[in-house]
This record gives structure tokens, C-alpha cells and sequence, in this order.
């Protein structure tokens, strides 16, 4: 028989020996548990983790640890400590009471925010509002998700062109409610007058959609399309069917073999299209990674009132732009301006760039605007180790 002293291992050790002493629980409608206690299927629940839908998982008992693949959480009970990889997407932040962690040498992405550890565990924290100085007692590498997003310690967080936008209204361009084919009454598609009640799957769906390509509108002319109150109304009106039509339109600019009818309508084909769009999209260069060291601290956040995208940085950090790595440490002064550049051109995006010292005051700013470059202007290549 085994025997465990609670005061010797970690808590997410011996909330996994939990767990298997009682045998995990997918609330599922098709899941194998092998003689280990590994869990292969799909679930709507899962050991204290709600999701929207049902979707794929895989648990893993000697590790405790639960893979995802574009989940869509909405609770977690205080109960659960679990290690996590794959990805998923987060709507409220306060239904986030237990305990997520990377392992290291593995990567989760959350809200399409790209988290990789390096040689020790990430602790993932979740917060309704705005960060400021709450996790300044954390300690050990840590990223902090609510309206910002702050990187504590040695780990690497990657933020492409619809992410940063997309993080506010945590919208996971890649959920399983995205990428699935409408069913209204039979009808395979939504088209223009299409009218759904809250808590109708149809109305989720719709909602979902029209956030993540109101993300993909503001991502090209750093401003919304449509308002809060049109995306949440239910309804596939006139602006939802404009919108939809200049995605189309887009694509069909981009992809000349391969049109789509742009008519505004969103079914099979468009979804099909639009999924190998963001997919295109996430491998481009249009991001940027912040390389965090131990001690080292930095903040992300979007102000889309303004169209601009703001970094904190405090202590030794790199920032890689494209095909460009730069050390931000206080000391290179010169190069802050090419950051900034580097950044507006490939976001798309106004930029500002504090950076702190240790006490947390703003030693210098580096502001640049979209307007005032073009892709042509940035040159050659720049890497400091």
C-alpha cells in the first residue's frame, strides 16, 4: 500500500493522488480510463473544470496533468490543481478559483496568449480587472491574465496580431464554436435577420464569431466594428453581414484560386476559410514574443480606445520582433526607438514601451505610431544576446 505525507510533496502532487484515490470524473459523452487512470475522450467536466461544450481532453494521472484542445472554460472550482498544456479560452476570470500550472519545458496557450516554461513550473493566475501591483509578492515565474496581462520571472509569452486584441474580450479565434457549421432549424448557415435568445447554442455561436472578427477588423484599422451591444445582441443584422463580407472579401483577395462566395453569410464554406486564415495568421511574422528572466517583470496591455498597444518592462527582458531580438535592460537606449518601430509596423498597431526600474518608476517611454512608418522602412537585422 502506498503511503503519503501530505507535508512532503507539492499540492499539485497530492491533489493528483487524490484524485486517483477516487478515480477521476469526466462528466463525458465518451471517455476511456486505462489501468494507469489516464483518460482519453471528450467531456463537458472534468475533476473541478467546467467547460462550455464538450471537447477533446487527455489527463494524465502521474503527472496530473490535462490536455487540452481549443477548450472553452467557464468555471474551476477552488478544488482543482492541475498541471495544463495544449489550449483553451477563458470568459470570466472570477469563475477561475483553483490552481493551474505549466510544467517545465511545456506550453499552454490561454485566451490565444502563447505561454512556454522554461526550466521550472508557470503558475497561470487568473483576475477580474486590471493587475496594477496585486501579484508583486508572486514569486517563481508566473503569467497573470485580466485586462492586462503582467509576465513575472523566467518564462516566454508570444502575442500575435489578433491576441492582444482578442485578450479583452477573451475571444479564442480557434473554439470549437467558431469552427463548428451553424444549424438554424436545419439551415447550415446564419444570413442576414437571423435572431437568436440568449442561451440558445445559435446565440453563443454568433456571439463568438462576431468577436473574434470584430478582433480581425480592429486588427487591420485599429479600431472596432462593431459596438459591445451589437455583439451581444443576438442578431445576425445588417453590420454582422457587412462584416462577415469583408472578411470574405479579404480572403478572396489573399487566396485568387481558392474564392468564396462574399455574400455575407456565414456557413460551411466560410468557416472552412476562415479557420486556414487565422491558422495562416498565427505562423506569420505578425507578433511579438517577451523573453522574461528570473527577477524580471513585465506588463501587457491594449487600449482600444486609442488603438495602442503598451509594454512595461522592468529588470532583464528580451523583446523578439519579427526576425529581430532585443535586450531591454536599461542600458541600449538607442535601440528602444527600433523596437517601437518594429512593433507599430508589424501589429499594425500604436505602441508606447515604459521602462521601469526596480522600484517600479518609469526611467524612459518610447512611443511610436503606425502612420508614421511603412513596412519598407525597417531594414536588416538586429539580435542581442
Amino acid at each position: 500500500m502506498l503511503k503519503i505525507d501530505p507535508k512532503s510533496i507539492s499540492l499539485l502532487k497530492l491533489q493528483g493522488y487524490i484524485l486517483g484515490a477516487v478515480a477521476p470524473r469526466p462528466i463525458a459523452f465518451a471517455s476511456t480510463i486505462d489501468k494507469k487512470g489516464n483518460v482519453q475522450g471528450k467531456a463537458k467536466e472534468f475533476n473541478g473544470i467546467t467547460l462550455t461544450e464538450e471537447s477533446a481532453i487527455h489527463y494524465d494521472k502521474e503527472k496530473n496533468l490535462l490536455t487540452l484542445n481549443n477548450a472553452k472554460i467557464s468555471r474551476i472550482s477552488e478544488y482543482t490543481q492541475m498541471y495544463v498544456e495544449g489550449s483553451a479560452s477563458i470568459n470570466n476570470y472570477e469563475e477561475i478559483r483553483g490552481k493551474l500550472n505549466l510544467l517545465p519545458k511545456s506550453k499552454f496557450i490561454v485566451n490565444n496568449f502563447e505561454v512556454k516554461s522554461n526550466e521550472k513550473e508557470v503558475k497561470l493566475i487568473f483576475k477580474q480587472g486590471i493587475v496594477g501591483s496585486l501579484f508583486s509578492s508572486e514569486t517563481g515565474p508566473y503569467v497573470a491574465f485580466s485586462e492586462t496581462v503582467k509576465i513575472g520571472g523566467d518564462v516566454t509569452v508570444k502575442v500575435n496580431e489578433f491576441e492582444i486584441r482578442a485578450s479583452k474580450s477573451n475571444a479564442n479565434p480557434l473554439s470549437a464554436s467558431i469552427l463548428s457549421t451553424p444549424n438554424v432549424n436545419g439551415r447550415t448557415f446564419f444570413r442576414e435577420g437571423d435572431k437568436f435568445k440568449e442561451g440558445e447554442p445559435s446565440f453563443n455561436q454568433l456571439v463568438d464569431i462576431k468577436t473574434v472578427l470584430n478582433s480581425w477588423y480592429e486588427s487591420k484599422f485599429n479600431r472596432p466594428y462593431l459596438s459591445t451591444e451589437e455583439i451581444a445582441n443576438g442578431e445576425y443584422g445588417t453590420e454582422t453581414a457587412e462584416l462577415v463580407k469583408m472578411f470574405q472579401q479579404e480572403y478572396n483577395e489573399k487566396n485568387p484560386q481558392d474564392r468564396i462566395s462574399p455574400d455575407g453569410s456565414w456557413g460551411k464554406d466560410t468557416v472552412s476559410r476562415y479557420k486556414r486564415y487565422v491558422e495562416a495568421s498565427q505562423l506569420n511574422s505578425n507578433n511579438f514574443v517577451i523573453v522574461s528572466t528570473d527577477g524580471a517583470e513585465s506588463t501587457v496591455s491594449y487600449d482600444d480606445s486609442k488603438g495602442k498597444i503598451t509594454v512595461d518592462v522592468s529588470g532583464d527582458v528580451q523583446i523578439i520582433a519579427g526576425n529581430k531580438k532585443y535586450k531591454v535592460d536599461g542600458t541600449e537606449n538607442k535601440l528602444y526607438k527600433e523596437i517601437g518601430r518594429s512593433i507599430s509596423v508589424g501589429m499594425n498597431s500604436d505602441f508606447q514601451l515604459n521602462i521601469k526600474d526596480d522600484d517600479g518608476n518609469i526611467i524612459e517611454t518610447v512611443e511610436s505610431k503606425v502612420s508614421d512608418y511603412s513596412a519598407s522602412k525597417v531594414e536588416g537585422e538586429i539580435c542581442l544576446e
